[in-house]
């Protein structure tokens, strides 16, 4: 199923999990924000460095490391 979204909250799947979140940043920071509903676990990550691509992707690991770990 393509990703979906609304209100600036993308939807996808990860590991057979639905996720929402939103993504940010500007001039030295970072931030995403992750709701996992079939879980209940919701996060917010923020980092002290300009948004890059590479920086969401590391992101995206850090709040999937999370959720697996708090499965």
């Amino acid at each position: 199923m393509p990703p979906r979204g609304g209100c600036g909250w993308p939807c996808a799947p990860s590991l057979n999990q639905t996720f929402w979140n939103h993504e940010g940043g500007g001039a030295g920071f970072t931030s995403e924000t992750r709701i996992y509903p079939g879980h209940g676990v919701g996060m917010v990550i923020f980092m002290n460095r300009s948004q890059t691509p590479a920086l969401s992707r590391l992101a995206h690991e850090v709040c999937e490391t999370i959720r697996i770990r708090t499965a």
